[in-house]
């Protein structure tokens, strides 16, 4: 038996010079990496992960430098962060095709008009009931924003929240919770995460929550979660619903002054828990049955 051929040297790519930098060119898939793997693994708690690991990072270094950046910029820069990392764990454990379908759900507008209306009507009316019910128990009704606010008030609403979060949080998070639990414990738990991601704009200065009490704003914003995720279920998972609610529930918030009458906006996150246990009690089949289709692979955990 002759000899084994030897093998044939390994393939080096030729380096190349651009802008005096030595690049080398590497032919071929991009090796995966360990941190690409870690979201196909646990795509839901890389999400949270990397979405309050980077706000905080964010957080201290306003804390140790607070000239460092305007507080608007700090606001729309913190309000896109769940966007980015909802397309990052998308495009990593669903490629392409999970990205489609993605800005799929951003133009789902075939939808019936209540549903319209109900995203877009339901903060204002509950927002005007509790101020109606503030000033019967004989407060004084909060100042309304000046006419010369609005516009700057509307671009803010829809440069923030409504626009910045909710690929993130109802476009990635809250489908995956839902492959694994039913739409009333997901609901809970993302209301909870989605408040304490709200948790900076309580004591950094000039935020639009630093004079709002913490717990009450958390209860509430539980039970508006829960209420936004029977909006979801109901309409194709459209993230154009989750956009008009976020916009109506911000600018409402704002143009009213609710946010800085801590009782009243007590009042205000009392109403909308008895509007989730109403919507809970009437829908319970829905709220209590797992309702989209999971979007795991075989080796993902959470």
């Amino acid at each position: 038996m002759g000899a084994a051929a030897p093998k044939p040297p390994l393939a080096i790519p030729p380096p190349s010079k651009l802008g005096g930098i030595l690049v080398v060119v590497h032919e071929g898939p991009i090796m995966t990496s360990w941190f690409t793997n870690w979201i196909e693994r646990s795509p839901l708690i890389a999400f949270f992960v990397l979405v309050f690991g980077i706000q905080w990072l964010l957080v201290l270094a306003l804390l140790i430098l607070p000239s460092l950046v305007p507080p608007l910029v700090a606001l729309v820069v913190g309000s896109w962060l769940p966007n980015g990392i909802g397309l990052l764990v998308t495009g990593v454990t669903a490629g392409r095709p999970g990205l489609r379908e993605l800005f799929r759900r951003v133009v789902r507008w075939r939808i019936s008009v209540k549903w319209y209306a109900i995203a877009s009507f339901v903060p204002a009316a509950v927002a005007l009931l509790a101020i109606g019910l503030w000033a019967l128990l004989g407060n004084a009704v909060p100042d309304f924003a000046s006419a010369d606010m609005l516009l700057p008030l509307i671009l803010l609403a829809v440069f923030t929240g409504a626009t910045g979060e909710e690929l993130g949080w109802r476009g990635t998070a809250l489908p995956r919770l839902q492959a694994r639990w039913n739409v009333l414990t997901s609901s809970l738990v993302l209301g909870v995460l989605w408040g304490l991601y709200h948790l900076p704009s309580f004591f950094l200065s000039g935020m639009p929550l630093e004079n709002a009490p913490l717990i009450t704003f958390m209860v509430g914003t539980v039970g508006i979660n829960v209420f936004i995720s029977w909006i979801f279920n109901h309409t194709g998972r459209s993230l154009i619903m989750m956009f008009l609610f976020h916009f109506a529930l911000n600018f409402t918030g704002n143009v009213t002054g609710i946010y800085s009458t801590p009782a009243l906006f007590g009042l205000l996150a009392a109403i909308y828990c008895v509007v989730a246990v109403a919507v809970i009690v009437l829908d319970w089949t829905l709220f209590t049955q797992l309702t989209c289709p999971s979007t795991k692979r075989p080796s993902q955990t959470l």
